[in-house]
């Protein structure tokens, strides 16, 4: 990532995301939503994760992959809607519209996944990986699903 122009900017992230996105009123975001902006402007080298345009020539959305809502806020907590794996920055409300996996059962359990084996790994690391393996493995045994 040192290769990002953007990854000193943002080092500091109350002050360089504030001066880098204009958020009026950042002091007043959990550290944890600022922290997941943070990421998500680091990851993405100031380009658009869907079209690859420079973020700064339209206008930069935060876009969720599972929507920002109360409904999804209360479904699956603020644990996947916050962490910093769950957004990405895109150029305009077009790109914005196209990150959010919406209502599929399916495309959400794939991003919860992802998020959840990616916080683990990082928090915990491959303990933790196992653990959530076993603890899954043991679950779809108990239901009667096998292997085959």
């Amino acid at each position: 990532m040192e290769n990002c122009s953007l990854y000193n900017v943002l080092d500091e992230p109350f002050h360089g995301l504030q001066d880098l996105l204009g958020i009026k009123g950042i002091n007043k975001m959990e550290q944890r939503q600022v922290e997941q902006r943070t990421e998500a402007v680091r990851r993405s080298c100031g380009v658009c994760s869907v079209c690859g345009k420079p973020l700064f020539e339209g206008q930069m959305q935060g876009a969720h992959k599972i929507g920002n809502t109360e409904v999804n806020r209360k479904k699956y907590g603020y644990f996947f809607i916050d962490s910093k794996w769950d957004l990405e920055y895109t150029c305009c409300l077009e790109c914005n519209a196209s990150v959010d996996v919406g209502k599929s059962i399916g495309n959400q359990l794939r991003v919860l996944a992802e998020i959840l084996v990616k916080e683990t790994s990082e928090r915990i690391g491959k303990v933790g990986l196992d653990y959530i393996t076993d603890v899954l493995l043991g679950e779809y045994k108990r239901l009667g699903y096998t292997n085959e």
